[in-house]
């Protein structure tokens, strides 16, 4: 109210000083009509002023609230961040020793049958160790990196299983680009192998491919399991359970990860997530 009362007054007396007419203030000041004349002037100036004033003051608010929001909404997005990938992190730790200790178990059973066997199995955990650490930073990788890590898993379970157990690992090369979470295809195999071999005079083939549907890409792991095994799959630990909070934290509802039968009563898990194709120059 200050300001909008005095703007007009003060405009006229810095016009008088710039110009230095002081003459037409003093018969404005003097004359019969000039407290009229000021009255006048303090009531336009009110009346234009405050406008004035309270529309740069809502602008000037509303610059300043726009910052905040835009501020605000970046560190909400930093931090939605930083939860997504510690959460991956720790979903992903989760299946590190799991897998480890799972093939570990492998390797100690055959240590007093097949020494032979069981050493193969520690030098190739060796190697898929070595990958894991390598592709520990990269929360996705290539279809090809997978693919060759879970054919180097079930490498070392025929090692274990020896006859009963055949498999296949087959990726289209158009394919191989495509970019999935590291260490997704290796607990469906897992869990695979686990069921499908539970009865001891069963030979079971894992047959692992890929194909793309329109913007989806689908993995399948399929077993030559019987169908009592589907319901034993179903029951999901630790390496099942934590690839499905990982699609789910990666993908939100833009993925699938389901266990059905075949007419041939073989178990598939399947992986539904969307199509995507790393970049030209990024290495396995």
């Amino acid at each position: 109210m200050l300001f909008a009362c005095a703007a007009r007054p003060v405009l006229v007396f810095l016009t008088a000083y710039r110009r230095d007419e002081w003459s037409l203030l003093y018969e404005l000041i003097d004359s019969e009509l000039g407290r009229y004349a000021w009255a006048m002037m303090w009531l336009s100036s009110l009346c234009d002023f405050v406008l004035s004033y309270w529309f740069g003051l809502a602008l000037v608010v509303g610059v300043r609230t726009y910052r905040e929001l835009r501020d605000e909404k970046l560190r909400a997005s930093w931090l939605r961040d930083e939860w997504t990938h510690s959460r991956l992190q720790a979903l992903r730790m989760q299946l590190n020793p799991h897998f480890l200790f799972n093939t570990l178990n492998a390797a100690v059973a055959l240590v007093r049958s097949d020494a032979s066997a069981a050493e193969q199995i520690l030098v190739r955990l060796g190697d898929l160790l070595r990958r894991t650490f390598r592709d520990g930073g990269s929360e996705q990788v290539l279809l090809a990196s997978e693919a060759e890590f879970v054919r180097q898993y079930l490498e070392i379970q025929s090692l274990r299983f020896t006859d009963r157990l055949k498999f296949e690992v087959e990726v289209p090369r158009e394919l191989e680009r495509a970019l999935v979470p590291g260490l997704l295809l290796q607990p469906l195999a897992e869990n695979a192998v686990v069921h499908g071999v539970r009865n001891e005079s069963d030979v079971v083939l894992v047959r692992v491919s890929a194909r793309r549907e329109r913007s989806d890409l689908v993995m399948e792991v399929a077993n030559t399991a019987s169908a009592h095994a589907l319901l034993e799959s179903r029951r999901e630990g630790v390496g099942l359970g934590a690839t499905r909070e990982r699609l789910r934290t990666l993908f939100g509802d833009a993925q699938e990860l389901s266990l059905s039968t075949r007419a041939d009563g073989s178990v598939v898990a399947r992986v539904r997530i969307p199509f995507i194709q790393a970049p030209a120059g990024r290495g396995a």
